[in-house]
């Protein structure tokens, strides 16, 4: 089992909505009101950090705060509620966990005719491996066996990686693993994980979403024999 050391961490969570916002008159202040409420008494807040993009596509209308005015943001579409973490480090992740939750369970309080219909949930990140391991010689176990003529006279080197999915027995959810030499760190991995719960129950708290997803990480990095 090869240990790998997060250094970068993209959280993501997108949930869909039934039905979808068609009349977008007041929506806006009504989720900014929300979302004051949930983390201002975690979270300075100021004016600047919150935004309104109109046009006249219904799907591209969007409200949307971002935290401390930087790239992590809670967004509103008429068609679902999404939250973006780009660029965290492992110790945010209890932080990272206390907003979600928070503007799940206050998006239900606030908008009740406006179900959850599916929920997409991923992470990806960068991760470092132990200097006695050099990251190339773990991927080759990846590697396609394919003559270089495949390619012509163009010049290539071949990057192995690993690709897979797994669901759930009865259909309720369904993930996907990627797995690659990092581009940022000059010895270690990226490893993109997504998950889709193609249903859920009302009521149904954020943290048995992340339960679940924790659970099946963590065995998609079993099965790629690491510790991550």
């Amino acid at each position: 089992m090869l240990k790998v050391t997060s250094q970068r961490i993209f959280g993501r969570v997108n949930i869909n909505l039934s039905p979808v916002f068609f009349d977008w008159q007041g929506v806006a202040p009504k989720f900014f009101a929300m979302v004051h409420d949930a983390l201002s008494d975690d979270i300075a807040m100021g004016a600047g950090d919150f935004s309104v993009f109109a046009s006249n596509n219904l799907g591209e209308v969007v409200a949307r705060y971002n935290i401390f005015g930087g790239p992590n943001n809670v967004a509103l579409n008429a068609d679902r509620l999404s939250m973006e973490f780009p660029n965290l480090v492992p110790e945010d992740s209890e932080t990272v966990l206390n907003i979600v939750g928070k503007i799940v369970s206050s998006f239900r309080q606030s908008f009740p005719d406006h179900k959850f219909a599916s929920v997409q949930a991923g992470v990806s990140g960068h991760g470092a491996i132990p200097d006695e391991v050099v990251v190339t010689d773990y991927l080759a176990r990846y590697a396609i066996e394919s003559p270089n003529s495949a390619f012509g006279d163009v010049g290539t080197v071949l990057l192995p990686g690993a690709r897979f999915g797994v669901s759930a027995a009865d259909g309720t959810w369904r993930a996907y693993c990627t797995l690659e030499q990092s581009r940022i760190l000059a010895n270690g991995l990226f490893a993109d994980f997504n998950m889709d719960f193609s249903s859920v129950d009302d009521g149904e708290e954020f943290q048995h979403w992340f339960d679940r997803l924790v659970s099946v990480r963590e065995g998609c990095m079993g099965v790629l024999d690491l510790e991550w």
